[in-house]
């Protein structure tokens, strides 16, 4: 997966596929100077059944930033929600991406540029902290 930006926007959102070898939960993210918070979101259909899945914690593709808003779906309205934790069942890849799980990195310390890498920290339940470099594009994944 990618990353998002919006330039000129005080928040991003990260994005990347995460497999644990073991059950695990992603926990925290960190990032150094980067933003005054960073939570962990679900984004949601409200008022319609819709499944979203997370996967992973020791493999991980690619990462990313977005300044973004819930878009309106058929199925209803897009809420995003901070969660405490996002599960990671045993060998499987779970996404973090647009319309699901994501990292929000709130009240950007400056302007993310394009093409210029930043690097988070994850924090998990059972496994060591991983940093991750994440390219910084101004496309979602």
């Amino acid at each position: 997966m990618g990353t998002h930006l919006a330039i000129g926007c005080d928040q991003g959102a990260a994005y990347m596929t995460l497999t644990a070898r073991t059950d695990d939960a992603l926990v925290a993210v960190k990032a150094e100077g980067i933003a005054g918070r960073i939570e962990l979101h679900e984004t949601k259909a409200e008022g319609a059944m819709t499944s979203t899945s997370a996967s992973g914690t020791m493999t991980t593709t690619t990462a990313g930033m977005t300044g973004q808003t819930s878009p309106t779906s058929p199925a209803g309205t897009m809420t995003m929600r901070p969660v405490d934790r996002i599960e990671l069942p045993a060998g499987e890849a779970v996404a973090l991406r647009p319309g699901g799980y994501h990292v929000m990195l709130i009240d950007l310390t400056k302007p993310l540029q394009v093409g210029a890498p930043i690097e988070l920290t994850l924090d998990f339940e059972k496994a060591d902290d991983m940093t991750i470099t994440v390219p910084v594009r101004d496309d979602a994944p």
